[in-house]
């Protein structure tokens, strides 16, 4: 039964004289209530136009781009309503905005009627999501919504109300119409259509950052928003696929965005630099003989020199001068190491999904990424606990010894002791609440001073790095795409039910297809909470189908022997294939050769009996405590598999499910036989560009599918350590 909304908007818009300390709160005088009724099978338009005396001024928005009827109709969707004194406060904001990168922000006059129809258009799309959002989903730490603008509102709870954005608080909650739910709020939403760079530039505290990033011309090169793309072919989707109207299409242009992760005046003054020559001076001593040979990357064997294998290998002198906008100066050089060509939205700086946090495996997440400073990572950890410590933060370049690694089969269901693992550096945390969205764009806070140090190739990447494809395709991070649930997918397309995107084979810079629409490219979005997900590494993956032939180009690892593995899912006869893999240094068909042999992606996922599992040393795991498989994890299968070429998926990959079976061990991805991980080649890697070729070797099939959900690159002493074992997670 629906509440009385007189009394619940009169007591909502009383509300907004909350301390503007806090929110900021921009009504003064509570409006007339005198028009304020219910009504049975009301719309989300039904309930602005009927208490009009609060909301006119957005429904003056609404009607101006035609949404009064899209909100009058079927669907669902959450609508965020600021009153009419909210309104009139933004405006007044917008039209004096001395900074505005277009006068008066495009407005012909400081009222409704000098809006233009983009501004409205922007404002209200940016006030609706797709399918339901109460508050109960807004209430996690960090929480975010996706907007129909396509851009992301933050979520969190002060002092018990729900604030969007730090500065639009819910006074009236949860209002349930026939299509979907009304929040009130005391602000408008604030957004910034500043581009990144011009944002830092007016964020309080950033001088010294904000000087070095204009000093180096690095600023200049963050101003695009949309890639300049002409499709040379359209997807399609093929009579009789499976799911077709679970596709989406994508046709239009992807984003162009950054992330700055960028240090306060604060922190630099914490560490002596006060102002931007003492920075200049300090990058002489971090970077100066980052590319000097001989390379020496242990500290007691005299300076620490030539980590840099990029540089070092290139012969580059790296530049102590005043050419402060060559990349080869050490000033550029540490401005480019805080950048990402792409934009990392803050769910996705390491995402929760898919996560067993059991069996010894604390369920930490991670990232890596390829910064702006040529082929260099870096790696982002969210750490939840320690050695028993609960610690929940975020952290670039967080360095454990003997990380991924296990003192062996009798500490089976655990990481090994604490004395093998000690926190050499402890990382340096990121601020996720101080998180800024621009235009093309997002900000993070550091604690400390981000450094492509000897460290960062020698000890933190020194591990089992495990890449989510997705996160080496900027296009998807930056449209939006990675990392989301597919309700919020709703709110990019507006469009529900789709679980898949179908992009045109030209959409990636990091993908080349070489048969064109025979190869088609997909990628599942996660599921919904609480629904049948699929059990993925990370929710979400990177597929496609067809006669495929297609290449991607692998993440830049530090010079050094790795083991290179990808993870190979099984479709089972009727929709899997067999795929041949080739490496080379470019994309370039001629330098590509043949690594491996052609691999079967068609065994029988559920049954433990295919000859073709027991062949590569295969052991069905059930949860059954009292078998020899289970106790051991298949530790032992796993050693019989590797003779073939083969290991178990990890042991922290679960699948999101329902209720019954969430985070269950039925459905742990070590336990099944859906995805292996398959060891393609041992050999050195330079810190280069490297193409990874797939081809299928059924061409008369055009429905069969694949999938590349991670890769691995392990360096020698992980996969061979002469004291420890890798873990299984």
């Amino acid at each position: 039964m629906k509440k009385a909304i007189s009394k619940t908007i009169t007591e909502a818009i009383g509300a907004l004289l909350i301390p503007a300390g806090l929110l900021m709160a921009s009504c003064a005088a509570e409006p007339d209530d005198s028009n304020l009724y219910v009504f049975n099978g009301e719309t989300i338009e039904d309930f602005i136009q009927n208490n009009d005396s609060s909301f006119s001024s957005f429904n003056y928005m609404l009607k101006k781009i035609g949404y009064d009827r899209i909100l009058s109709s079927y669907g669902t969707y959450t609508c965020f309503v600021p009153t009419n004194a909210a309104v009139k406060v933004y405006l007044d904001s917008l039209y004096n905005d001395q900074e505005a990168m277009i006068p008066h922000n495009g407005m012909s006059s400081n009222s409704l009627e000098g809006m233009t129809d983009s501004l409205c258009r922007d404002i209200v799309l940016f006030h609706l999501t797709r399918e339901m959002k109460k508050t109960t989903d807004m209430s996690a730490a960090d929480g975010y919504l996706t907007t129909l603008l396509g851009r992301q509102i933050t979520t969190s709870v002060v002092n018990g109300m729900n604030v969007l954005n730090d500065r639009a608080a819910i006074t009236m909650s949860d209002y349930e119409v026939v299509n979907g739910v009304v929040h009130v709020i005391n602000n408008v939403i604030p957004r910034s259509n500043r581009l990144v760079g011009n944002e830092l530039d007016k964020i309080e505290g950033y001088e010294i950052f904000s000087r070095a990033l204009k000093l180096t011309g690095i600023a200049d090169s963050l101003l695009a928003t949309e890639k300049d793309q002409v499709f040379s072919e359209l997807p399609t989707i093929v009579s009789g696929e499976d799911g077709e109207t679970s596709y989406w299409i994508t046709k239009t242009p992807s984003k162009i965005k950054f992330t700055i992760f960028a240090e306060s005046d604060e922190v630099f003054r914490a560490h002596g630099i006060n102002d931007l020559e003492v920075l200049i001076d300090s990058c002489k001593k971090w970077y100066a003989y980052a590319a000097e040979s001989p390379k020496n990357v242990s500290a007691s064997a005299g300076r620490l020199q030539g980590w840099y294998d990029w540089y070092r290998n290139g012969g580059v002198t790296v530049s102590t001068g005043t050419d402060y906008e060559s990349q080869y100066n050490v000033l550029n050089m540490f401005v480019r190491y805080h950048i990402l060509k792409y934009g990392v939205a803050k769910n996705c700086l390491t995402i929760d999904q898919n996560v067993y946090d059991k069996d010894g495996w604390n369920g930490d997440t991670f990232d890596y990424y390829e910064t702006m400073l040529p082929k260099t990572l870096m790696k982002v950890w969210k750490v939840k606990s320690f050695n028993g410590m609960a610690i929940d933060k975020t952290y670039v370049n967080r360095y454990v010894t003997n990380n991924t690694l296990t003192d062996g089969v009798e500490t089976v269901g655990s990481c090994g002791p604490g004395g093998m693992h000690q926190v050499v550096y402890e990382g340096n945390e990121i601020d996720l609440s101080g998180m800024t969205e621009s235009l093309n764009g997002y900000i993070y806070p550091l604690k400390d001073i981000l450094l492509y140090n000897a460290q960062v190739p020698s000890g933190v990447l020194n591990e089992r790095m495990r890449f989510d494809v997705l996160a080496l395709l900027p296009e998807v991070m930056s449209s939006g795409f990675r990392g989301i649930y597919q309700s919020d997918f709703a709110s990019i397309t507006n469009e529900s039910g789709r679980s898949r995107v179908r992009f045109p084979v030209d959409y990636f810079d990091n993908v080349r297809v070489y048969n064109g629409n025979k190869t088609r490219i997909d990628m599942n979005i996660i599921a919904n909470p609480n629904t049948n997900a699929f059990l993925l590494y990370k929710g979400d993956s990177f597929q496609g189908k067809g006669v495929y032939d297609l290449a991607i180009k692998l993440p830049p690892v530090p010079d050094g022997l790795y083991e290179l593995r990808v993870a190979a899912t099984n479709f089972g006869t009727a929709r899997g294939s067999m795929m041949q893999f080739y490496l080379g240094t470019s994309s370039e068909l001629t330098s590509m050769e043949a690594i491996d042999i052609p691999i079967d992606l068609r065994m029988n996922t559920y049954n433990d009996d295919d000859n073709r599992l027991g062949s590569i040393g295969y052991i069905g795991i059930n949860d059954d405590p009292e078998s020899d498989a289970y106790a051991d994890r298949g530790v032992e299968s796993d050693k019989v598999m590797r003779a073939h070429n083969y290991m178990r998926d990890g042991l922290s990959i679960v699948k999101e499910s329902d209720g019954s079976v969430a985070k269950g061990r039925n459905w742990n991805a070590r336990y099944l036989a859906y995805q292996f991980r398959r060891i393609l080649t041992k050999r050195d890697f330079r810190q280069r560009d490297y193409w990874l070729r797939m081809k299928t070797v059924l061409p008369k099939y055009d429905d069969r599918k694949y999938q590349l959900d991670y890769i691995e690159l392990v360096p020698v002493n992980v996969y061979e350590n002469g004291r420890y074992m890798e873990d299984m997670y």
